[in-house]
């Protein structure tokens, strides 16, 4: 849904826009697709993220099974220029299953009387510019949340590095049955910043514009930050079979994870409901030491879920696709087998 005041399209209409913007400091959440030319905006929470020319039609076109289509209630409104134009609601009957499948029917009724509409243009005009990518954007884990909500039932999440990390998101957002976070990249609350890793992320923050661009390592860095525990040869294979340039981005709101109140780095560690949980961690990584892992085993005391943590002593941080993956893959298949997942 747009910006809190209905009626408004995404990206006409600059003056309403600008007097939305009056009142954004800081960090401004919002619920979905939002204007992207407030004056004061510096950074949002994006949940399914625009593409430059891409429209709201154009990402429900994709989901054709969507209860969305059939629950819109049209209204006519005017709009600060005195014009007649349409504006959209949810039927009341159909919001819980559209809108709010997982609350109470007491909940969903006052929401769904409170709801504030959106303007018929809003899902038709093409985005002008893709913002999340100059803003601070949780739009990664929106994708592959996407995707999940598109199952049938609730996957099994591996994840490495920081796929570890989103790995440990969706769980504690109850969007997973289990997750295995393998060398997970550090989550807000963690403090421990030791000097190997400082140095494999040197590449990347040895430059401020960085975290606008996509960064590529050498193979004396690869070889340091992967690949330091496995034979030489070894690693300047892995080097030319798998580096590709990556964002710098990600990197960086990590690094600010502790001074941000809505890092995309936060993870719900108190989610008592959620499913098992294993960290796992080489003993000679220097990108993600065993003491980042250790500390983020720490975060999650305050819950009583599943959590475990198992370490490869002699792994580095190349060990999901070095000449040792099978040992990972099946302490990964015992666990899951253990938890009867």
């Amino acid at each position: 849904m747009p910006a809190n005041h209905p009626g408004i399209a995404l990206f006409g209409r600059e003056s309403e826009q600008r007097r939305l913007g009056d009142f954004v400091d800081g960090v401004r959440k919002s619920g979905g697709a939002m204007p992207v030319r407030p004056r004061r905006l510096h950074g949002r929470v994006e949940l399914g993220a625009l593409e430059a020319g891409e429209s709201v039609l154009d990402v429900t076109g994709r989901f054709p099974d969507s209860l969305l289509g059939p629950a819109l209630r049209p209204a006519v409104f005017r709009t600060g220029d005195g014009e007649e134009a349409v504006e959209l609601y949810l039927k009341d009957d159909q919001f819980p299953a559209v809108f709010a499948a997982d609350l109470p029917r007491r909940l969903t009724s006052v929401a769904a009387a409170a709801q504030r509409p959106i303007a018929a243009v809003a899902f038709e005009e093409s985005s002008p510019a893709a913002s999340w990518k100059t803003l601070p954007s949780w739009y990664v884990v929106a994708h592959y949340t996407e995707i999940i909500n598109a199952l049938d039932v609730k996957p099994i999440l591996i994840g490495h590095s920081f796929g570890g990390m989103i790995a440990e998101k969706l769980l504690g957002q109850d969007l997973a049955r289990a997750a295995i976070a393998i060398d997970a990249a550090q989550i807000k609350g963690v403090l421990p910043l030791p000097l190997s890793a400082l140095r494999s992320t040197l590449p990347v923050f040895k430059n401020p514009a960085n975290k606008h661009r996509a960064v590529s390592l050498t193979l004396d860095q690869f070889t340091y930050a992967f690949g330091n525990a496995i034979p030489a040869e070894e690693a300047a294979e892995l080097y030319e079979r798998w580096t590709i340039p990556a964002p710098g981005k990600p990197l960086f709101e990590a690094a600010a994870a502790n001074f941000s109140p809505h890092s995309p780095a936060k993870v719900d560690t108190g989610n008592n409901a959620r499913g098992p949980l294993l960290l796992i961690a080489g003993g000679k990584d220097h990108t993600v030491p065993e003491t980042v892992t250790k500390a983020t085993l720490k975060q999650y005391r305050g819950s009583t879920a599943i959590t475990d943590f198992q370490e490869f002593p002699d792994r580095g941080h190349s060990l999901t696709i070095d000449h040792g993956w099978r040992e990972v893959a099946d302490a990964c298949l015992t666990w899951l087998t253990r938890n009867d997942l």
